[in-house]
């Protein structure tokens, strides 16, 4: 019978084993001995090449994935729920990142950590997969936080957070079978409580310190990383900081739920993150996006159009303060070893102008129409013009009358003609 040769080199690290089969006749001895010697050879050069192929493999294995937002200008909407047929007819209107909503970091009724996800992982990979085959390109973002939620559970580390978040996005989220690897970013929507005297209308040193360093781990780890700080957690214009959400807001006193900054600390600790590439530069802005919201109750530009403001000039006004920033005085939180005064500013390419629907016939949450935002940005060098607008949500989305009224708008539609995302 004639002999099977077969030598067999596998290994986890490569693509896929090696299987060499040769049909031979009975061998004579000295052909053996030829055989044998070739045999040994062969294996020699495979062991050779071995250590080589295992040491890229796993050089390759231990570099990020660097996952981005789309290039140019970004029009993004908060999705709540999984409604494919919503969330496709939104895409096509002009959205390029769909942030899902929300996650919390907390314990379970045992103990252990959780994230509290309620919408359906499966429905998220086929709107992804069927954006994809549709040739739009769209990021898919976690939204953490929310109003009236808890704030993160720092009983846990962060190495315990941002190991139990990768475990999570790997085995829950993702879905190779569908093309989808998991969410692509982390949205920090740290905000306030319903009840005042709740400790969750306070981000405590602690919260930031959290919030910070999973940040900087997730960009390290090739993540998009973005913050939406509802614009008193973040203002120019009032530049004090204080950790507490119990302020009163710039035009309504009696309005008790308004930020001082808290945000600007994760800015100026946080902002910047040690490169993890073999390159000249030597760190990275942590936070891709900077998203305000405008739609805040009782918000600083509210306000300021109460009292007889115009629109559009005061959308042009806050744009260039975002990006010219302000000297913030950080003396009030001298646990975080920021200097007592410092100047933070946000790149265009990194802010967000975020709009809503409006409540309370517009006094209490102001709509402001996609046409102010086009005319302010007509008064502003197009180098200056921010990265996008946002908005929430998708599923309110030319559905929701307008404070009050029987209209409607579409931001997504409306943003499109001035950001041109599809």
């Amino acid at each position: 019978l004639p002999q099977i040769i077969t030598l067999q080199y596998c290994s986890k690290h490569t693509h896929a084993g090696r299987l060499l089969t040769r049909m031979a006749p009975p061998l004579t001895t000295a052909a053996a001995g030829v055989h044998l010697r070739l045999l040994r050879s062969l294996l020699l050069l495979l062991l050779s090449l071995a250590p080589a192929a295992l040491g890229a493999t796993s050089a390759a294995s231990q570099s990020p994935i660097h996952r981005s937002l789309p290039e140019g200008k970004l029009i993004a909407g908060y999705a709540t729920r999984c409604d494919s047929d919503v969330i496709l007819q939104e895409a096509v209107r002009g959205v390029n990142v769909v942030i899902w909503s929300f996650i919390n970091l907390k314990k379970d009724a045992g103990g252990k950590q959780t994230f509290g996800f309620q919408i359906d992982t499966e429905c998220v990979a086929r709107v992804a997969k069927e954006l994809k085959d549709r040739g739009l390109q769209t990021s898919h973002l976690i939204s953490v936080g929310g109003w009236d939620a808890q704030h993160p559970d720092t009983s846990f580390s962060t190495e315990e957070w941002w190991s139990f978040f990768e475990d999570w996005n790997a085995k829950e989220v993702a879905h190779p079978e569908l093309g989808f690897g998991g969410f692509e970013g982390i949205d920090w929507d740290i905000e306030g409580v319903n009840d005042l005297a709740s400790p969750n209308n306070e981000i405590t040193p602690a919260c930031i310190q959290l919030i910070g360093e999973l940040s900087q781990k997730a960009k390290q780890a090739g993540y998009i990383v973005t913050m939406v700080p509802p614009e008193s957690y973040l203002n120019p214009f009032l530049p004090s900081v204080d950790l507490s959400l119990r302020h009163s807001s710039y035009c309504m006193p009696d309005f008790e739920y308004a930020g001082q900054n808290a945000y600007a600390v994760l800015l100026a600790k946080y902002g910047l993150t040690p490169n993890p590439d073999d390159s000249k530069l030597q760190s990275i802005r942590t936070f891709d996006l900077v998203s305000v919201q405008l739609y805040e109750s009782w918000s600083f530009i509210n306000c300021m159009i109460r009292t007889g403001g115009n629109p559009s000039q005061q959308l042009q006004k806050l744009i260039v303060a975002y990006e010219d920033g302000a000297d913030f005085n950080f003396s009030t939180v001298p646990e975080f070893g920021i200097p007592p005064t410092m100047h933070l500013s946000v790149a265009p390419e990194q802010l967000m102008i975020g709009f809503s629907f409006g409540a309370g016939n517009g006094n209490k949450s102001i709509y402001l129409p996609p046409d102010d935002l086009a005319s302010a940005l007509n008064a502003i060098p197009l180098e200056s013009w921010p990265r996008g607008a946002f908005f929430w949500d998708i599923k309110l989305d030319a559905n929701r009358p307008l404070n009050g009224s029987t209209g409607n708008c579409s931001f997504a539609a409306g943003f499109n003609r001035i950001f041109h995302t599809r």
